[in-house]
């Protein structure tokens, strides 16, 4: 891993004397796993459920009344979005395929006030500005030439995820490259001779223009990073867990996991005051497995996670223990009221509804 990961790894005989919020160095905060103790408990009123022909099990809202709907039918829209009070859906964008607007394997985020579309097999991310989202207004759409598992753009270009970033001790392995990269989109940032680490990588990457902040959420490290406009580190934020994948070297060609790796920031948003990260720590033995593609998936009970709240500058703010998700919810946020929204399925994974949290 990174130096910042292996820090993780020294540090973890340390943490258990550190406070929930104690800054190890001017970059470094620990998150103690005791932070579960003092985490407020919040429970959710229900914007909407959802009836069981709405194919989707994740939603974000975007003024906190539309909900933007990512769909499991894939044969038509990828997105609809609907109206939370009628129900009725307002819109729709990219229907899945292989043509001109048409995505194949897509995600979608809002983040600095912007609906963001990845589609990493075409190689293409669209936009549009959350204004424009409800009265059908155009996705632009840019192409980009690199690899990479996470993209969002940022300024004229975009910030991305390296794929061949990859420092681990117990390996012997650095690859001497940065774990972000800014791109205009035909400029490859990397050294494809190296050790490919994307197939064992990812996180979740916002953005807050007005803070000139970006910041990198893993999906499988206790690690969040913050970075400035200029990819200067500002600060690294660990835990509250301290267990790490395990990783082996698949020949002379990339890196893979030893063992499938428990899930640690489960989801993540962010306003232009807070990011707010969804903890998880979801291990094997507690994932299902799926015979059928040699894959595990998490069950759709609820589950005890963490919402954790950092500033632009990755200091800890406040923790909460939100009643009622699962390992399948996602966050979004409001209109910056102190509302949090999350998406979740029920255990029988056939119907979609919207929570909300008061938070401040």
């Amino acid at each position: 891993m990174k130096k910042g990961l292996i820090l993780v790894v020294l540090s973890i005989a340390l943490i258990t004397h550190l406070s929930c919020t104690e800054t190890l160095d001017n970059d470094a905060v620990v998150l103690d796993e005791s932070i579960y103790d003092t985490a407020q408990k919040v429970f959710p009123d229900t914007v909407c459920i959802f009836s069981d022909t709405v194919l989707s099990s994740h939603a974000l809202m975007i003024d906190g009344r539309y909900a933007v709907l990512s769909m499991d039918d894939r044969t038509s829209y990828f997105l609809k979005v609907y109206d939370t009070e009628t129900m009725m859906p307002v819109t729709d964008y990219l229907h899945y395929g292989n043509g001109p607007y048409e995505v194949l394997g897509a995600s979608v985020e809002i983040t600095d006030g912007r609906m963001v579309v990845h589609d990493r097999i075409n190689s293409v991310v669209y936009q549009m500005p959350c204004t424009d989202v409800l009265v059908g207004g155009n996705l632009i759409d840019r192409k980009y030439a690199f690899m990479s598992n996470e993209v969002l753009p940022y300024g004229d270009g975009f910030v991305a995820l390296n794929p061949y970033w990859f420092e681990d001790e117990r390996l012997g392995i650095s690859n001497g490259e940065p774990r972000l990269f800014f791109s205009d989109g035909m400029e490859i940032c990397y050294d494809d001779t190296k050790l490919r680490s994307n197939t064992a990588m990812d996180a979740d990457l916002l953005c807050s223009s007005p803070n000139g902040r970006i910041a990198y959420v893993d999906r499988y490290c206790p690690l969040v990073e913050i970075y400035d406009d200029t990819l200067g580190l500002v600060r690294k934020v660990f835990g509250p867990g301290t267990e790490m994948p395990l990783y082996r070297q698949n020949g002379d060609i990339n890196i893979v996991w030893e063992e499938l790796p428990l899930t640690t920031w489960q989801s993540a948003c962010a306003d232009d005051d807070y990011i707010y990260l969804l903890w998880n720590g979801i291990k094997d033995d507690q994932k299902v497995e799926r015979p059928q593609t040699y894959m595990y998936e998490a069950d759709g009970e609820e589950k005890d996670l963490l919402l954790v709240v950092l500033n632009w500058e990755g200091a800890f703010v406040k923790a909460f223990r939100p009643q009622g998700l699962t390992s399948y919810s996602v966050l979004s946020v409001g209109d910056g009221d102190g509302v949090v929204y999350a998406s979740s399925v029920d255990s029988d994974m056939t119907h979609l509804s919207i929570l909300n949290y008061r938070i401040f």
